[in-house]
């Protein structure tokens, strides 16, 4: 969403920090940005890139290539920011309390359960992680 962007930049916001999405729009394709249009996402975030007090971040290096070449950016100009899931912060539960849950969500024992932290929006389809 680009409109608390402008208004960061209207207000006068000392230090904005934008965080692109995956990869640019170019390689998103059919799905862009979902609240405007492409071309005006490009207009906005090209021009607010010039301002010395705002900052790009992506959570790849693949994506972070992929909006400098979009908007015609220096290369490193859209810092690497990876996603991380500190996992020593969240202890391990104990047996009984794994084998309670499987129970009662019907899991077998010998199942494999696969995990994710993701937004449900139409570029994550979350239609194709339902059907597995």
């Amino acid at each position: 969403h680009l409109e608390p962007l402008l208004a960061a930049v209207i207000a006068g916001v000392p230090r904005v920090i934008v965080a692109g999405q995956s990869l640019s729009p170019a390689q998103r394709a059919p799905y862009g940005f979902e609240s405007v249009d492409d071309h005006i996402a490009f207009a906005i975030l090209a021009n607010i890139m010039r301002l010395p007090n705002v900052f790009m971040t992506n959570n790849s290096r693949a994506g972070c290539s992929t909006y400098e070449e979009w908007l015609g950016l220096p290369v490193g100009t859209v810092h690497l920011t990876p996603n991380v899931f500190d996992l020593k912060s969240w202890p391990r539960p104990e047996t009984a309390q794994v084998a309670a849950l499987r129970c009662k969500l019907g899991i077998p024992d010998h199942a494999r359960v696969l995990g994710g932290l993701f937004r449900l929006v139409s570029i994550k389809d979350p239609e194709l992680v339902g059907q597995h």
